[in-house]
């Protein structure tokens, strides 16, 4: 579906979101699926993908309403709220709306941990208040667990600061959002010291949490950047500080090119990936300084 959204091809796109949305059911059917909050969410994703809004939500407040009590503790409902709440924000900035109150709801009820009730269009400011303390310690008591070598369901941790990181920049701003992963990732730096060599982070668990927090936190920074007056400067300090430590993450590599790409910064392009490859034994540096050449190019021959 993703391909053929970016293809353009409509035609295909109906014919293979009708047989997506027929496995999907068919899974969500049998009796060991029914309660995956997982599938729930690939499915409320599938619709929303295809244009199927209402019923996408209808989805989501479905799995919600199965799963929200689990809490923070759980991180697959993190991921599901932390989706949702996503594409909640991002349709109010294409409808060029303001209001973000269905993603504060959201994320709010998944700190509760009670019952789930569908968005009437109301918040409890007490309800946030109390949100925000739960999120700061259940955030506090995960940290500290990194370093005991304890063996961690993946993306626990970078569920749960993606939903506080989304919920702080909702309700307090950019700042206190960049203060939550910064946070987290300077935990991380300290928990897992014996994992980075030579500027870089070992591949395994902790590249994939490390690696999920800082595009999560790039993709936040970028977004605000988009919508508001904001600092170029800030969003360049997170992308070249976090490949510094993950050179080989191709999705921050993109996230990079996407950035200089649409400022026209070459030189300084050139600059950060020649410091890079110099650091690091890892390909992808320099497939993606190829892809930035080329890029390039393919610029400077349009306008010629």
């Amino acid at each position: 579906v993703l391909r053929c959204l970016r293809s353009g091809n409509k035609r295909r796109l109906k014919s293979q979101g009708k047989r997506s949305k027929r496995l999907a059911k068919r899974l969500l059917k049998e009796p060991d699926n029914r309660g995956s909050l997982a599938l729930w969410r690939e499915y409320a994703h599938l619709e929303w993908l295809l244009g199927n809004l209402e019923e996408a939500r209808k989805v989501f407040d479905t799995a919600l309403g199965m799963g929200v009590t689990r809490g923070l503790n759980d991180p697959v409902l993190c991921n599901l709220c932390f989706l949702y709440a996503q594409l909640e924000i991002e349709q109010a900035s294409n409808n060029g709306t303001v209001t973000t109150s269905k993603a504060v709801y959201i994320l709010t009820k998944l700190a509760e941990g009670a019952g789930y009730a569908p968005f009437s269009g109301q918040l409890n400011p007490v309800a946030i208040l109390k949100a925000k303390k739960a999120y700061e310690q259940a955030l506090l008591s995960f940290l500290p667990e990194q370093s005991t070598g304890a063996p961690k369901k993946l993306h626990r941790m970078s569920s749960l600061v993606g939903c506080f990181g989304l919920f702080q920049y909702l309700t307090m701003g950019i700042d206190a959002a960049d203060a939550v992963y910064s946070q987290a990732i300077q935990k991380l730096i300290s928990s897992k010291s014996s994992e980075v060599t030579a500027g870089s982070l070992r591949r395994p668990k902790a590249f994939s949490d490390w690696e999920s927090i800082a595009v999560q936190h790039v993709a936040l920074l970028r977004h605000h950047a988009n919508t508001n007056v904001f600092p170029l400067s800030r969003l360049r300090l997170a992308l070249t500080g976090a490949l510094s430590l993950l050179p080989s993450s191709a999705s921050l590599w993109q996230l990079y090119l996407q950035t200089e790409n649409r400022y026209h910064s070459a030189g300084r392009a050139r600059r950060f990936f020649h410091s890079t490859t110099k650091k690091t034994d890892s390909v992808v540096p320099y497939l993606f300084a190829i892809t930035a050449e080329q890029r390039l190019k393919q610029m400077l021959d349009s306008v010629q």
